[in-house]
């Protein structure tokens, strides 16, 4: 009998602490990793810890709510699934298109990333190429991923590769002449050496005369309290961006490049 009330006293604290957790908001990125944006470090207890900039506005702008913002990073076109059949509520460092504004809301913009791409070994004599000159390379890209930014037809952009292991290895092997991608983030995953990525191997290259690019997160237009959500979102940011707190927030993240 006690055994029975102990499985039963913990059920309980179980299903508790579940209903707790859902009355928290829940918000995902790319497993693939998009530093500055989110990334993955080992913590001092050796457990992996998800961190970033957007993960920091997004807790920074919802910091009156009572259960905080549970982050996940999964396959981005999961990510944006589940988004948009709002089982989560957020997705994060989301590009903005007019095909996706058919199925999301996007808050105000909190961050600008510049167009560029990525090569294997050292830049080429001609070097830095406009889009409409790196149009006619073999340039690629990963699956989902929104590259209107670049000024590329689509159909010229191999994006077969589901993840960022895949595109590099496509990369260094010579089967892509470029991997698109933003400075940044190609600086900061070159620095951290993930993917395939290592230090000294590859250059990153802006897009010469290419605009940078605002990033948001995304709300699903099915979500029950979408402009609730939106509205909170944009207050938020704009709070933050009128104290002047999104700088400091993302220094954290820009790490140095070698």
């Amino acid at each position: 009998m006690m055994t029975r009330l102990r499985q039963l006293y913990w059920a309980s604290v179980l299903l508790a602490c579940a209903a707790q957790a859902h009355d928290g908001l829940r918000a995902c990125g790319g497993a693939n990793e998009w530093p500055p944006a989110s990334y993955f470090v080992t913590g001092a207890n050796g457990e992996t810890e998800t961190v970033g900039y957007s993960i920091d506005v997004l807790r920074a702008a919802l910091l009156a709510r009572e259960h905080g913002v549970a982050i996940t990073l999964l396959p981005w076109a999961r990510c944006l699934q589940a988004v948009r059949q709002a089982d989560i509520d957020i997705a994060m460092s989301a590009f903005y298109s007019e095909e996706r504004a058919r199925d999301f809301y996007y808050s105000r913009p909190y961050y600008l990333l510049h167009p560029g791409y990525v090569r294997f070994g050292p830049r080429r004599a001609d070097d830095p190429k406009p889009a409409a000159a790196l149009q006619h390379e073999r340039v690629c890209g990963i699956n989902a991923f929104n590259y209107s930014w670049s000024g590329i037809a689509p159909e010229r952009i191999d994006t077969l590769s589901n993840d960022y292991v895949s595109v590099v290895q496509k990369l260094r092997r010579g089967r892509c002449d470029a991997v698109l991608d933003q400075v940044e983030v190609g600086q900061a995953l070159i620095h951290l050496q993930r993917h395939g990525f290592a230090r000294g191997q590859f250059s990153v290259i802006a897009l010469p005369g290419a605009t940078p690019v605002p990033i948001h997160f995304m709300v699903s237009r099915k979500h029950p309290r979408a402009a609730e959500l939106l509205a909170e979102l944009d207050a938020g940011i704009a709070a933050l961006q009128r104290r002047n707190a999104l700088a400091p927030m993302l220094r954290r993240h820009l790490l140095p490049q070698r």
